[in-house]
């Protein structure tokens, strides 16, 4: 499997990216495209906008094969970080491949990286350091290679930037701040498919959860 991680609160254009990139590398590969999503409450520690089956649906809609669920404890502990608790998840699953986006290069993502690896600390990365979580993921992704005596490979797309760099949480902010009407320079930053299932969430009083 090739597996990518985010929030997808709600899933936009930068994500449909993600997993074309990733479909793409799948049909090569003969693997199948893994979403792990953050179930109860998100990356941050806050419950989500946009209900667990309302994100996989868009995230299935735009051509991933399946979303894992991820949920447990960490989630409302402040001081956790989920990150090693979701690439162990995906070592244990047998993932193969991991994508994500960045405005750095990976070769800059590994050089960023080496400290970090060499001394199995990840938290205490520096505010000026750009794409501060994707250089964690590298770091513990590495870090955990050599426990599970197995390598996930790491692909790196340029994160999109236009119209705009694209934000879910510019998008919630705008969608909250609008009274829940998706407005055009919005709906350019999502795909169709999310753009109609997150209509459909409005109406139902879903969102915001």
């Amino acid at each position: 499997m090739i597996a990518i991680s985010a929030d997808f609160d709600p899933v936009h254009k930068g994500h449909e990216e993600l997993i074309r990139k990733a479909r793409e590398i799948a049909d090569e590969k003969g693997i199948e495209v893994a979403i792990y999503m953050n179930k109860g409450y998100s990356a941050n520690h806050a419950p989500f906008f946009t209900p667990f089956e309302a994100r996989k649906e868009m995230a299935l809609a735009l051509g991933a094969d399946k979303v894992i669920g991820v949920e447990g404890l960490h989630h409302r502990l402040i001081l956790s970080y989920s990150v090693p608790i979701r690439l162990a998840k995906m070592h244990e699953d047998g993932v193969t491949d991991y994508i994500t986006a960045a405005d750095i290069s990976l070769d800059e993502v590994k050089r960023y990286a080496e400290r970090f690896i060499q001394e199995g600390s990840f938290l205490g990365m520096p505010q000026d350091f750009p794409n501060r979580n994707v250089i964690r993921w590298y770091a513990i992704n590495e870090f955990l290679s050599k426990r599970f005596e197995r390598k996930i490979d790491f692909h790196l797309i340029p994160e999109l930037t236009q119209p705009k760099k694209v934000s879910g949480r510019f998008i919630r902010k705008e969608i909250l701040k609008n009274d829940l009407i998706i407005s055009d320079d919005i709906r350019k930053l999502l795909p169709k498919t999310s753009i109609e299932i997150l209509e459909r969430e409005i109406e139902k009083g879903t969102i915001p959860g």
